[in-house]
């Protein structure tokens, strides 16, 4: 047992050697950016989105925020909608938390929800949501849903 150690541990400091300190230092920022941290964050633990086409011009875009514990709010603060326009999104409108029901949670370690949008038949569409956790502090991210065709 011993032995395996420390042929483990030689092979790890070789490898720290060979591919120099900075490489190393790098790789495990680039860890924790991805999501290999047990916690993105002190207050939020995981969010996802998407947009599906529910009919012709029709879409609904769905969230969903886990905290680290129970805040006073939970959800999503934004939900930015944008089309395509050539090769870049510009954003037709958006939903906030103060003006549109549902999108925040209260006294909840988690909160889902949904807001529809009627667009144009034919026009591809993404949301991008800003989601958050806390209570007068607190932490938001932002991220881009996948694009979807009305």
């Amino acid at each position: 047992m011993k032995r395996t150690l420390s042929i483990f541990l030689a092979c790890i400091i070789l490898l720290g050697i060979s591919t120099g300190g900075v490489a190393v230092a790098t790789e495990e920022i680039e860890l924790v950016e991805v999501g290999f941290e047990p916690f993105g964050s002190d207050f939020l633990s995981s969010y996802s989105g998407s947009i599906s086409r529910v009919s012709s011009g029709n879409l609904r875009i769905n969230f969903n925020v886990r905290a680290t514990a129970i805040f006073s709010n939970v959800g999503a603060l934004t939900i930015a909608i944008q089309e395509r326009n050539g090769n870049s999104w510009r954003t037709v409108t958006t939903f906030f938390s103060s003006t549109t029901s549902g999108m925040m949670g209260s006294n909840t370690i988690s909160h889902s929800g949904s807001v529809n949008y009627t667009g144009t038949a034919g026009v591809v569409y993404r949301a991008s949501i800003t989601v958050f956790a806390g209570g007068t502090s607190g932490d938001q991210r932002n991220f881009v849903t996948n694009s979807v065709t009305a």
